[in-house]
C-alpha cells in the first residue's frame, strides 16, 4: 500500500521546477536552442542563449521551427510564419524593450545578479524542447516472467534442483545521460529478496514394543538478488514536451545472488548414528541465480514538461548460467559423496511503467 501511494504521489513531488528560457529555436542542422528571441523578421532571427547570454544571428532559411513564448509555434519550415510577420516583429521588439528596461533597473548595486535573472526572464513555454542531459527514472514492473532456481536437499539420496516461474512485482532505477539528440546511455539497477522457513516433524509410537521414533528437519532459506546492467536508449524522434516519442533499448549486465541456507536435524539421539554433511549448497544456489543478462526491447515516453516524463516499455531478457554442487555425507560407517553440474539458459519478459526526472 505504501509503495503504491508513493508511486502515485511521485509526479506531484517532481513537477515543481523553474525553467529559464521562454523560447525555442530548432535549426535544420538538428541543433536545439532554448533561448530568448530578441529580434525577428522575414530575413533573420537574433537570440540569446547559454549562461553567458551569448548572441547569435541566423538566417531564417536555416531555421526549421520557432516556438515563441506564450504564442507557441510561430514558424515552421514547410509553411513559414504561422502568424502575421509584422505583428510578431513588433511583439518581440516591445518585449525586448521592456526586458532591457527591467535589466537596467535590476542591475543597480542593491540587486543581486541571481535576482535580476529571475525577474528578467519569464517562464518558458510548455511547448519548448528538452535541454536536460541527465535523467533518473523509477520503473515499476507489475509483470515479470523470469525464473528463480532452488536446490532441494534431503539426505544423500534425494538431491534435485527445481525452477520456479514467478510473476513478481519489481522496482528498478535507471540513470541515463544524453550522448546525442536521440541517444541516451543508461545504467539500471534492481533488487529483490525472499525468505522462507520450513519445519517438519514425525513422531512414531509402538505400544507393543514400547518403542518410539522422533524425526524432524528445520530448513531456513534467505535469497537476495541484485541486478545491474548498462545499455542504450534510441529515440525515433527527439523528446519534446507534451509529445510522445517511441524508442528502442538494448543492454547487458549481471545478476548477483546472496544466499544463506540453514538445515538442522531435530530430535537427534546421541546414542544412535546421525547424518553429518559437508556441501557447498549456498555457493551453488548463488551461482545458479547469478546469470549474465542480455536484453532488448522498445517503449514509448510522454513528456509532461522538461523535467518529468511517463514511460512504458517491454524488454526481453536472455540469461545463461552454470553451477556445480558437491557434497559428502557420513552416516555411521557409511560415507557418500557426489556432485551435480547444471547449465541453464532462459528467455524472460519484463513489462514496466515508470517515471523519469530530467535535470
Amino acid at each position: 500500500m505504501i509503495k503504491t501511494l508513493l508511486f502515485l504521489l511521485l509526479p506531484f513531488i517532481l513537477a515543481a521546477q523553474n525553467i529559464t528560457y521562454p523560447d525555442t529555436v530548432v535549426l535544420k542542422s538538428g541543433r536545439i536552442y532554448p533561448c530568448y528571441v530578441t529580434q525577428l523578421n522575414e530575413n533573420k532571427i537574433q537570440i540569446e542563449y547559454g549562461k553567458r547570454s551569448a548572441r547569435s544571428v541566423s538566417g531564417i532559411a536555416n531555421v526549421k521551427r520557432i516556438i515563441l513564448g506564450d504564442k507557441g509555434l510561430v514558424f515552421r519550415e514547410d509553411t513559414g510564419f504561422l502568424l502575421d510577420t509584422k505583428a510578431l516583429a513588433d511583439w518581440v521588439d516591445d518585449r525586448e524593450k521592456k526586458r532591457q528596461e527591467r535589466l537596467a533597473r535590476l542591475s543597480r548595486p542593491q540587486k543581486t545578479e541571481a535576482a535580476s535573472q529571475q525577474e528578467i526572464l519569464p517562464q518558458r513555454s510548455a511547448k519548448s524542447l528538452f535541454p536536460n542531459r541527465w535523467s533518473f527514472g523509477v520503473l515499476y514492473v507489475p509483470y515479470y516472467s523470469g525464473k528463480t532456481h532452488y536446490l532441494q536437499w534431503f539426505r544423500e539420496y534425494n538431491i534435485y534442483v527445481f525452477s520456479v516461474s514467478e510473476s513478481r512485482t519489481l522496482f528498478e532505477g535507471q540513470l541515463a545521460f544524453l550522448l546525442l539528440p536521440r541517444l541516451r546511455i543508461t545504467f539500471d539497477i534492481g533488487y529483490t529478496s525472499t525468505y522462507d522457513r520450513n519445519r517438519e516433524e514425525r513422531h512414531i509410537r509402538n505400544s507393543d514394543y514400547n518403542s518410539k521414533d522422533d524425526k524432524g528437519l528445520l530448513v531456513m532459506n534467505d535469497l537476495s538478488i541484485l541486478t545491474f546492467s548498462v545499455g542504450a536508449k534510441y529515440y525515433l524522434h527527439p523528446l519534446k514536451e507534451q509529445k510522445v516519442s517511441a524508442y528502442f533499448t538494448a543492454g547487458f549486465g549481471k545478476q548477483l545472488a546472496f544466499c544463506s541456507i540453514k538445515q538442522e536435524e531435530l530430535f537427534i539421539d546421541e546414542n544412535e548414528p546421525h547424518l553429518e554433511t559437508d556441501h557447498n549448497i549456498e555457493e551453488f544456489t548463488e551461482d545458479l541465480n547469478s546469470p549474465w543478462l542480455f536484453n532488448a526491447g522498445f517503449g514509448t515516453e510522454y513528456a509532461f514538461n522538461c523535467s518529468l516524463t511517463l514511460f512504458a516499455n517491454i524488454r526481453f531478457y536472455y540469461t545463461t548460467v552454470s553451477a556445480a554442487y558437491d557434497y559428502r555425507t557420513v552416516y555411521g560407517p557409511q560415507t557418500t559423496s557426489g556432485s551435480k553440474e547444471i547449465e541453464k539458459s532462459n528467455v524472460s519478459t519484463l513489462i514496466g511503467l515508470g517515471l523519469n526526472f530530467y535535470f
